[in-house]
């Protein structure tokens, strides 16, 4: 008899050692369940979404150039590039970009504001030469934008010089520079005013 109770007392113990470990692995397993990416929201990039100052900063510039020692007189554009978009195509020119210019448009989708002047120095320069050109600002939402734009466009220089030379450039020395959310683009009056475009760079941006 008392054998059969002993034998009794070990399953008892045995069942309700099996119902305690079956409990403790169910709550081992819902203690590690961790929600799915597919739950959480995706939010937007900060880069794209960032907004910088989009006021012209030509102002500043123009009378920077009025106060250098050529006395630069500002004008508005003559028209040539105009608002919308990175380069507003002109017959005259669009022989010289047909290859570079869906990349262009593209880059032109992204721009946010575009102003410009002309300028022409008062002081003669090297003797007998009067500096001249223009100066476009390219204003964009944000620096990241900025950067990847004028990225493409030195690629786009680089692989396609002659079309960038007679369509961007029109054949006269340029300069591009980007500034924050901004790209500049300097061209000068003629290849005899070559290296001008680099001094007027040096006196609106120092």
């Amino acid at each position: 008899m008392k054998t059969l109770l002993s034998l009794l007392s070990i399953l008892i113990l045995v069942s309700c050692n099996n119902d305690y470990n079956k409990n403790t692995e169910h709550d081992t397993v819902e203690d590690v369940i961790v929600p799915t990416t597919e739950s959480r929201p995706i939010k937007e990039s900060v880069t794209d979404s960032t907004s910088a100052n989009v006021t012209s900063y030509l102002p500043l510039y123009k009378s920077k150039l009025e106060a250098s020692k050529y006395k630069y007189v500002i004008s508005n554009h003559n028209g040539l590039l105009s608002p919308p978009g990175f380069y507003n195509i002109d017959q005259t020119y669009s022989k010289g970009i047909e290859n570079i210019e869906r990349a262009l448009k593209e880059v032109g989708k992204t721009v946010v504001k575009k102003n410009s002047f002309q300028y022409k120095a008062q002081v003669k320069r090297n003797g007998n030469i009067f500096s001249q050109g223009s100066v476009t600002e390219y204003i964009f939402k944000n620096e990241s934008i900025a950067v990847t734009s004028y990225t493409r466009l030195m690629v786009l220089k680089s692989s396609s010089k002659t079309a960038w030379k007679e369509g961007i450039d029109r054949n006269l020395p340029a300069l591009m520079v980007r500034k924050e959310n901004r790209i500049y683009h300097i061209i000068t009056g003629g290849d005899h005013m070559a290296g001008t475009e680099k001094e007027i760079a040096n006196i609106i941006f120092k």
